[in-house]
């Protein structure tokens, strides 16, 4: 094998990559047939050095991927925070001082009235006088009143926000509105994590975004105002997000070639649904959701001590051209992972090089890339929307399924971690289906799978738990998909606007998934509702999915907009009855400014 510190197999750096990544090599080697060796299969000098894979990457991965179990916990805690239990009217306050106390099924007899529907209308009572011992139903003519204080069955859980601020009635929307404030700030977090962590570094932005999770986490138990707490989810949901957004940054950026896949599958999705799995334990052991908001707050507290010990991106202390502190974290990498620590002092030396190069050239703006350049040439533009649009739905349609799955009867903490069981062997196997099928495919497939299986619901009786095996199917179809989704979109967007393009698509799913808690309130005119509104707009999604291309298994990374134009308006083998494309795509393209 070639030296990997020889100069003529380094990448040249023409500029700092926002994510401090090494750029694709320009040079790609070809074989027999014209196809291209990916860019990733190139050897990277930073991890020939550090090492591709070792104990020191495996000991940081493993730190970041349990952070991310409990930011499963956050993100959906609000199913049960939330949850909906019986309630009916408490009694006047001077019965209950007094001896005269009716058990409950005899007080909703003789205090409920009717609705139009001929149900018993809990937001209401007969507007008779409580303090006389009645044992007989009041007229059904007799006045009401509205109700203003309520009892509630505890069976199950206590103290939800519900009980604690009797969401119910009039008030009844707001544990949705709650929902999606949290999706709101879900939103506000991923849109400044970028930024956040490409200006300050990733320690700094992930460790920023923890401390302030953990303090809005524990402030949501002591406060006891509605709309405060409210203000708290709503910073809960945007730290969540970003520092796992950024935590998955960091660990890409300390290994390279397969190991990014699989330890993104690993250390991510599979350490999410074990968040989803063990919350799913906490709460049948826990059933007071009070005293889970301060377990589920106290968790991180540990995690404050990686202020002294997480070390750095090395590639974004490289692009940054902080050398000094770069060579102290790849020399610890070095030690760990027992590699010779020399070579260090050569990528220092071309790194410095190529930094102060790409400084003196930087002050040409004409060569910048920006957000429009993803919808200014067409094929690109026809893939951003497209890829977008699969992700606004595979989200709504996870969130809303897990949210609002019916049960039916049937036991809701099953209902609730059986999708995260499925999952965990899916995660681990899912980066071979990718390569094995392609990512088209497979996402193709998941999207119209969770799609036929959620409208099917609308075939089947109603209060069937068929409806709840169709939920989780397109529960997991959607969860397999927001995998690929992430490997896609890695892969399909040039260099020059693949976190632009990760940072858009990530945008539109917490559209999606702010949306799901509307669509969610249809369930007032069947259970079912919900599911077939899902289930069109996945469907949808997966069907607009066959436009999406190329396959990107088999091709090297696209490197400039000419680049990923040119195959993006490639023919599209699904479609070979549609009319060829143009030889050149870039004749017909608005020339990039």
């Amino acid at each position: 094998m070639a030296n990997p510190l020889d100069k003529k197999d380094l990448p040249e750096v023409h500029s700092p990559h926002p994510n401090g990544v090494y750029p694709a090599f320009k040079h790609l080697k070809e074989d027999t047939n014209g196809a291209t060796i990916q860019a990733q299969d190139r050897v990277d000098p930073l991890t020939e050095v550090i090492g591709e894979y070792g104990p020191w990457q495996l000991k940081w991965h493993f730190l970041l991927g349990v952070t991310t179990i409990f930011h499963g916990w956050q993100m959906m805690s609000n199913k049960f925070l939330t949850y909906k239990s019986d309630y009916w009217c408490a009694p006047p306050e001077t019965m209950l001082n007094g001896s005269l106390i009716y058990p409950k099924e005899q007080w909703i007899n003789i205090s409920t009235p009717l609705d139009f529907d001929g149900r018993l209308d809990f937001c209401h009572v007969f507007d008779v006088d409580y303090d006389s011992f009645h044992q007989d139903r009041p007229e059904e003519s007799s006045p009401i009143r509205p109700c203003h204080h309520w009892h509630y069955d505890h069976s199950l859980f206590q103290d939800t926000i519900i009980q604690r601020w009797d969401l119910v009635c009039q008030r009844q929307h707001l544990p949705r509105m709650i929902q999606m404030g949290f999706f709101a700030g879900n939103f506000v977090g991923v849109s400044l994590s970028g930024p956040v962590a490409d200006y300050f570094g990733r320690k700094i932005a992930y460790m920023s975004f923890v401390t302030m999770w953990i303090l809005a986490s524990v402030s949501s138990y002591f406060t006891t105002n509605l709309y405060a707490w409210a203000a708290c989810r709503f910073v809960i949901g945007g730290c969540s997000l970003a520092y796992v957004n950024v935590a998955s940054v960091l660990a890409v950026e300390l290994t390279n070639g397969k190991w990014r896949s699989i330890t993104g599958h690993i250390f991510g999705e599979l350490m999410w649904n074990l968040g989803i799995i063990s919350l799913g334990g906490l709460v049948y052991v826990c059933r007071d959701m009070h005293t889970l908001e301060l377990i589920m707050g106290s968790c991180l507290i540990p995690a404050l001590l990686l202020w002294y010990f997480l070390p750095e991106s090395p590639r974004w202390l490289l692009s940054q051209g902080k050398f000094d502190e770069a060579k102290l974290v790849m020399g610890s990498a070095c030690i760990a992972n027992r590699k010779p620590i020399r070579p260090i002092e050569e990528i220092l030396a071309v790194n410095q090089r190529n930094y102060e190069e790409a400084v003196m050239a930087s002050g040409d703006k004409s060569k910048q890339s920006s957000f429009l350049d993803l919808f200014r040439y067409p094929g690109i533009r026809r893939n951003t929307i497209l890829v977008g649009f699969a992700w606004l739905s595979f989200s709504m349609g996870y969130f809303g399924l897990f949210y609002n799955t019916p049960t039916f009867g049937m036991n809701v903490f099953l209902v609730f971690i059986f999708p995260a069981l499925v999952m965990i062997p899916a995660s681990i196997i899912q980066p071979c289906i990718e390569n094995k099928i392609g990512r088209k495919t497979s996402l193709t497939v998941s999207l119209l799978t969770a799609g036929v299986m959620l409208l099917v619901t609308a075939a089947l009786p109603q209060d069937s738990t068929a409806i709840v095996i169709c939920a989780w199917i397109g529960t997991i179809a959607c969860s397999f998909s927001f995998g690929v989704g992430y490997t896609v979109t890695r892969e399909l967007f040039p260099t020059v606007l693949r976190t632009t393009a990760m940072s858009f698509s990530s945008a539109m799913a917490r559209v999606g998934s702010f949306v799901s808690p509307f669509i969610a309130m249809l369930d007032d005119h069947g259970s079912e509702v919900p599911l077939l509104v899902y289930g069109g707009i996945v469907f949808v999604a997966g069907c607009l999915s066959l436009w999406i291309w190329p396959e990107t298994r088999k091709i090297r990374l696209p490197e400039s907009l000419e680049d990923c134009e040119r195959v993006a308006s490639s023919p599209n083998s699904w479609f070979k009855l549609c009319l060829s494309q143009p030889k050149d795509p870039l004749s017909h393209s608005t020339e990039l400014k």
